[in-house]
Parts: C-alpha cells; sequence; structure tokens
C-alpha cells in the first residue's frame, strides 16, 4: 500500500457562514477528488479521522463529503469536529468547523496500491513538488513535515505518522570546551538545530585575560602582579634589557638612574648622549 496526499497539510483560518455555531473555509476554484464510498484519513490538527466520501447536496451544489454531516444539518452526529465538502462539477471545495480557533490543521490522505503492491518504505524527500490550487508546481527544498504510512501499518488498520528531519531545536545552548583543540559541534541524533547558542564562560572577562591577547573577541586587560624598579644605567656590553624580578610578574614603572658624572662637561662638545649634550673641548 502507498500513501497518496489527496489535500496537503494546510492551515485553514474559518470566518462565519452566516449559520449561528458554524463557520466556513472555502477553496476557490479547484476542488478536492475525491470517490464515492471509498475511505480516507483526514488529519485535523494533528489528530487522524477515518472517513468515507459520502454524496451530499452542499447548499445546491452535489458533492462528496467526508467528516460530520450534522454540522451541515445533513446526518446524524459523528463526533467529527469538520465536514469537508467537494463539488462534484470542480468548482470548489469547503470545510465547516463549530470548533473556531484562529487556524486549524487539515490535510487528508488515502492508502492506494502501489505497482508492486509492496509497501513503500519511509524516506526522505531532497525536493517536493506540490500543486497550488491552480494546479501550477510550487517547490519546496526543505519541507519540515510530511505524513507517512508506519511500518507496522496494515490494510485494516492503517497508521498514519508525521515524519521529518528531525526534532527541530529552536535553541541550543553548548557550553565551550576547548581543552583539547578546536571544539567539535554534533547535533543529536534525530534532531535539527535551529539555532545554537555558544554559552560565554563567565570567567571569559577582560581582567583575565592577558593584556594584548584576545580570546574570543574578549581583549585582554590582565597584566598580573606589578612592581616599580629603579635601576643603575649599565651600558658596557651594549643596550641595557630591564626584566621584572620574577617569572609572573609585569613592570609598571621603570626608572634609569642618571649617573652622576653624565653632564655636560664630562661629554664630547656637541655629543649627545641620553639627552645630554656635551660642551667638554678638551683640556
Amino acid at each position: 500500500m502507498a500513501l497518496t496526499t489527496i489535500f496537503a497539510e494546510q492551515d485553514l483560518v474559518f470566518s462565519s457562514a452566516g449559520i449561528e455555531g458554524l463557520y466556513l473555509w472555502q477553496i476557490i476554484p479547484a476542488a478536492v477528488s475525491l470517490t464515492e464510498g471509498e475511505e480516507y484519513t483526514v488529519v485535523w490538527d494533528d489528530t487522524q479521522h477515518k472517513c468515507t466520501a459520502i454524496a451530499a447536496n452542499f447548499n445546491g451544489v452535489d458533492g462528496l463529503g467526508l467528516g460530520n454531516f450534522a454540522l451541515a444539518g445533513l446526518g446524524e452526529d459523528t463526533e467529527e469536529p469538520f465536514l469537508f465538502g467537494s463539488a462534484v462539477d470542480g468548482s470548489f471545495s469547503a470545510c465547516y468547523t463549530t470548533e473556531h480557533d484562529a487556524t486549524n490543521k487539515l490535510a487528508i490522505y488515502q492508502e492506494t496500491e502501489n505497482d508492486t503492491g509492496e509497501t513503500e518504505e519511509p524516506h526522505a524527500p531532497n525536493d517536493v513538488v506540490i500543486l497550488n490550487y491552480s494546479q501550477a508546481p510550487v517547490n519546496y527544498d526543505a519541507v519540515p513535515k510530511v505524513w507517512l504510512t508506519h511500518p507496522d501499518s496494515t490494510e485494516e488498520t492503517p497508521v498514519l505518522v508525521p515524519f521529518t528531519y528531525g526534532e527541530l531545536l529552536e535553541d541550543t545552548e553548548i557550553a565551550p570546551d576547548f581543552s583539547a583543540g578546536d571544539m567539535k559541534i554534533s547535533v543529536p541524533d534525530g534532531s535539527l538545530v535551529k539555532e545554537a547558542t555558544i554559552l560565554k564562560p563567565e570567567a571569559l572577562i577582560p581582567e583575565n585575560v592577558r593584556y594584548g591577547v584576545n580570546i574570543g573577541g574578549i581583549a585582554g586587560e590582565f597584566l598580573g602582579d606589578t612592581e616599580e624598579v629603579e635601576v643603575e644605567l649599565s651600558m658596557a656590553d651594549g643596550d641595557q634589557v630591564i626584566l621584572p624580578s620574577a617569572d609572573g610578574k609585569s613592570l609598571s614603572k621603570v626608572t634609569v638612574k642618571k649617573p652622576d658624572t653624565l653632564i655636560p662637561t664630562n661629554i664630547a662638545k656637541d655629543v649627545e648622549i641620553g639627552g645630554v649634550t656635551g660642551t667638554h673641548e678638551g683640556s
């Protein structure tokens, strides 16, 4: 058996039908093709109803209906919250209900024999083409949900199940862990992630990141333990390098003491050493 879509799932918005307690949603201009006496599965707000197509006259128009004919005063109350009717001349289809919400979901399916007589296995469609009311194809590249026949379904007790590419997770929070290097983010089996949030560790603040280092967009301000040092000028071996007194410390202030002998009279005339210009012209 194969599952054939007679009416693809849609959200129906109901308006008054002019009858107290009854509401109407109308399809224009095409009718849904039904066959009198055949059974259909009507999915109303995700609840399945087995309905047989019955001939009826809808306000002077011959048609076939599925559901509770009592809603239109055409039969006994069978407790379905809807009555779906389709004109046999193809002019329109209409759905009646008394349970009026902002919207109601409706879909109609029928089990039919496929060419091989075997049950088709559920599969994920890459491209789904659906005909709109004007019979023009509308392409959907990422259909979120379709209804399929459950593998345990039988001809006597057919069962429809919603098939999705996975459970849609609206917002997934992820705690980062880079202890082993780059972190790979995996989506749980049978799920789809619409949006993911990488949680910012509470400790990831500028005060905890080394000064001059940027981690994940956080510019460091941490200098560690600081100290002020005062050193004697010593350039006998070249440039003088000044280092903190211990690892983990930073220099907040360095004072290089000016030697008492670094005066203009001790430097050759017009020569500058450390900002001091000499005036000595020899003995």
